[in-house]
């Protein structure tokens, strides 16, 4: 009998460790930092600057996990073309497309102005990108990845943009809205988006808005704190209202989550 109780309270004790381990999945990551340049062509000065800085998941998920959060963050950051590329190759091969199009495309308006009878200005030709990305905390076994890219090619400014992807930690897979809330959220959803729009924002940058209704857009991150939906440049104001980022704490959203 002794023998017995023992072996029920081994099996409760690796019961309980297998309940935990479940939850405790967790990124590990580490630091992938390129600088690349090209020049348009000989002579020329004017040159394209590619600069990426990502923090990128090595380990820590199940196999699978992480195969598919490899995928969806190549797919999303350089191509659906290199979706099944690792990394590096990634890169290498992102940075050879990036090359041929600004030289066609920097070569074609040389040459169109010099149709024109004028010579080309230094500098005019000269293209600059980034992309960042970073994981946040992560919450209740899901976690976010914040990408942030700017691109220049021409003109008074580049234009900046940001894109969150939320993955859940056990199978890898993608979360979206629709994963997240009960049916019919979006008018409530929006509500209180709304109402916590004009503390997200400076006054000025809120008065300059164009939409101040705002609706879920399915770009968003979470964290411990809550949910934060991303408004790029444009798409609720004009350039000058920048990114603006609006965050709900997650007891407001109780009634609305599955």
């Amino acid at each position: 009998m002794l023998m017995k109780k023992i072996a029920y309270i081994l099996a409760g004790m690796a019961f309980s460790a297998w309940i935990s381990g479940c939850g405790t999945n967790e990124i590990v990551t580490q630091d992938i930092d390129s600088t690349y340049g090209a020049a348009l062509c000989e002579g020329y000065k004017d040159s394209l600057i590619l600069e990426i800085s990502l923090e990128w998941p090595v380990s820590g998920l199940p196999a699978v996990a992480m195969e598919n959060i490899h995928k969806d963050l190549v797919s999303s950051i350089f191509g659906k073309e290199y979706t099944s590329k690792d990394i590096e190759t990634a890169i290498g091969l992102y940075q050879q497309s990036e090359t041929e199009d600004y030289r066609t495309n920097c070569n074609s308006f040389k040459e169109m102005i010099r149709q024109e009878g004028e010579e080309p200005v230094e500098g005019l030709f000269t293209w600059i990108k980034t992309i960042d990305g970073e994981f946040l905390p992560p919450y209740k076994n899901k976690q976010s990845f914040q990408l942030s890219t700017y691109g220049y090619t021409g003109g008074a400014h580049g234009i900046d943009s940001e894109k969150g992807m939320t993955f859940d930690l056990s199978s890898g897979r993608l979360i979206t809205e629709n994963d997240l809330f009960i049916r019919e959220y979006k008018p409530e959803l929006s509500r209180i988006l709304t109402a916590h729009l004009q503390e997200s924002v400076s006054e000025d940058i809120y008065e300059s808005l164009f939409i101040k209704a705002i609706e879920p857009n399915g770009n968003f991150v979470i964290a411990p704190e809550g949910m934060t939906y991303i408004y790029n440049r444009y798409e609720i104001g004009p350039y000058v209202s920048g990114i603006v980022r609006v965050t709900v704490p997650w007891e407001e959203l109780e009634g609305l989550m599955r």
